[in-house]
């Protein structure tokens, strides 16, 4: 039986959340559903917002429009790119270790503008939010095809592992997904 790590953060992590939010769900997962949003006249019990890139996306907005559209006491998960995904982070410093010394921090630091920092998601969210908690996924196990080659028993063993340490300040903005979840003021 071959262990795939996106299938097992998707089901074991992530979609349990998403089935608790229950019906009446407003999802958002691309740039186009967040701008349509402001074209939405209904009230929602729930909101899902998976994210793979946030680029040309107005996080600021989005929160504002998430604000108006869900009732007082609605739940909001938000699964976003992590800030500094540690799988990634360790692939480029290890691609770039034998580059010259600045080369190093330039590829570990450098990137695209993807990613928004935990800050800016919870100013984000501020105004008619409460967050409730922040959580990092695939810290330690990443949904990456490179990963597949582990053995279950060692896949297994790195999941549980990362439930442990999903939540630590720190270390969840290492993982390659950040689960925000906040109720509605």
């Amino acid at each position: 039986m071959s262990h795939d790590p996106a299938r097992v953060l998707r089901d074991y992590a992530l979609e349990p959340v998403r089935r608790g939010l229950g019906a009446g769900l407003l999802v958002v997962e691309d740039a186009a559903s967040a701008v349509a949003l402001a074209q939405q006249a209904a009230t929602f019990d729930a909101a899902w917002v998976a994210l793979d890139s946030v680029a040309g996306i107005d996080v600021a907005a989005l929160g504002g429009e998430l604000g108006r559209l869900l009732r007082p006491g609605a739940r909001l998960a938000c699964v976003v790119p992590g800030l500094w995904p540690l799988p990634a982070t360790a692939a480029r410093a290890l691609r770039a270790s034998g580059a010259v010394p600045g080369a190093l921090r330039t590829r570990v630091e450098g990137g695209p503008r993807e990613r928004v920092s935990l800050a800016e998601w919870r100013r984000s969210l501020a105004p008619g939010f409460t967050l409730q908690r922040v959580r990092g996924f695939g810290v330690l196990v990443p949904p990456s095809a490179s990963w597949q080659a582990l053995q279950p028993l060692v896949l297994d063993v790195l999941a549980a592992a990362e439930q442990v340490v999903a939540g630590w300040p720190i270390v969840r903005a290492l993982g390659e997904r950040v689960l925000l979840e906040a109720v509605r003021r």
